[in-house]
């Protein structure tokens, strides 16, 4: 999951640009802080997806011409614990995007965009089974009592989003001056992947296929470059 992070990070350090007019915006970056909800996953075991995800990730963008942004961003949640029918399961995941946005309303101090960002996602699950009963998690893998087991999955993810922004400019043509901004829209992730057993790196038979989707609200805070 960590070089999820990272691909999402580099993709936004290499969309900022330089600005030419000082009263253009080129390119920002971000940190942002949400929730995903509702989340609808698929766990091994009939566990319930976890409520209340907390993500935190990081993005940016530079313009192509007038209109359309090319950017990347990242986000995740981590260390998310539900119960089931025998223990409980730990979720962490992230994922990164290359996004492309076009501009359809700009006024003195907002920007407001739409986007859609393709990448890839991971997901990390970590079982504890603290009951008496063997927890079965597919035909190759039961968890005896008392033991734990991890697994993880990965693959192909896209997001899709508006954003509104209120910038504030300063005379200094050298500030970076600061932002603020709210992001809506929905993510699936993965969708090819498979659940692999992290003890041998043995796939799972005779259970699904993994799925992760969503809608997802996040506020963003940084700066822009003039």
């Amino acid at each position: 999951m960590k070089k999820v992070f990272i691909i999402g990070a580099l993709l936004a350090a290499g969309a900022v640009q330089h600005v030419i007019n000082a009263q253009t915006i080129n390119g920002t970056l971000h940190f942002s802080a949400g929730t995903v909800a509702p989340l609808s996953v698929t766990l091994p075991g009939n566990f319930e997806a976890p409520a209340g995800n907390v993500t935190f990730g990081s993005g940016g963008w530079g313009r192509m011409g007038q209109r359309f942004l090319l950017g990347g961003s990242g986000f995740g949640s981590t260390n998310r614990n539900t119960s089931g029918p025998a223990g409980t399961v730990s979720t962490n995941w992230g994922m990164g995007f290359a996004d492309f946005g076009y501009i359809f309303a700009e006024k003195k101090q907002w920007v407001n965009y739409v986007f859609a960002g393709i990448g890839g996602g991971g997901l990390d699950l970590r079982y504890h089974n603290n009951t008496e009963q063997p927890l079965r998690l597919s035909d190759n893998l039961t968890i005896a009592p008392g033991q734990r087991a991890k697994l993880s999955t990965g693959g192909l993810a896209w997001q899709a989003g508006i954003s509104i922004n209120r910038v504030f400019f300063s005379e200094n043509p050298r500030f970076l001056g600061p932002k603020i901004g709210l992001e809506a829209g929905v993510f699936h992730f993965p969708i090819t992947a498979r659940w692999t057993n992290n003890a041998d790196d043995a796939a799972l038979t005779g259970i699904g296929r993994p799925g992760m989707q969503g809608a997802f609200i996040r506020l963003t805070v940084g700066g822009f470059s003039r």
